[in-house]
């Protein structure tokens, strides 16, 4: 999906670095996103931590959109967050007359891994996977259980479902899954925007 070369600042407002603990005893560092400010568009608590964030003007439109919605609707995930925050989907939904019509924006693309490349680092407003490739796994939840947007070294993600936005170091992330899922056949990938796409 094509981007402009041009990038805009968001304010985000973080909470200090707390772990999130989930089915086990490991866990990863993260920063909260309590607040964003873009312009003069303001979201949530500005008193905390104050980190820029410099991100194409399409995805800066539709992160203050998603933030904005998931304050009013229904529930969010990593992968709805992150077809929101690619243009794929709307940020708004309404589960009582989209529920199980909409189920398909929270699950995985049912996408082969074999072939893609690992990258520690995402690029700015692409889509980056979490990719475990064996054993062979043909449940595409399993195959690819997170997505999120790249900040370079950093990401910019929904942490579990029904949980909040945060900012995760990507070596963090990729070490939790690693001991997660017990496999040192997990990697990071950076994947084409438009391989997220909802089937017809």
């Amino acid at each position: 999906m094509a981007q402009s070369n041009e990038l805009v600042m968001v304010s985000t407002f973080t909470q200090p670095a707390r772990t999130l603990r989930h089915s086990g005893p490991f866990c990863y560092p993260y920063r909260e996103v309590i607040g964003l400010k873009l312009e003069d568009e303001t979201i949530g608590n500005l008193e905390a931590n104050e980190e820029e964030l410099s991100l194409p003007p399409e995805i800066a439109n539709r992160l203050m959109s998603c933030a904005l919605a998931m304050r009013r609707s229904g529930p969010y995930n990593c992968h709805r967050f992150t077809r929101v925050l690619a243009g794929l989907i709307a940020p708004s939904w309404d589960y009582k007359t989209q529920g199980p019509e909409s189920e398909a924006h929270f699950a995985p693309p049912d996408m082969e891994l074999t072939g893609l490349v690992s990258a520690s680092a995402i690029q700015i407003g692409r889509i980056g996977i979490v990719g475990v490739t064996k054993p062979n796994l043909t449940n595409p939840r399993e195959r690819i259980p997170h997505s999120f947007i790249g900040l370079e070294e950093e990401s910019l993600q929904f942490t579990t479902f029904g949980g909040m936005l945060s900012i995760v170091n990507n070596a963090d992330l990729l070490t939790y899954y690693q001991r997660h899922i017990r496999s040192t056949s997990v990697d990071l990938y950076q994947i084409d925007n438009n391989a997220f796409a909802l089937p017809d």
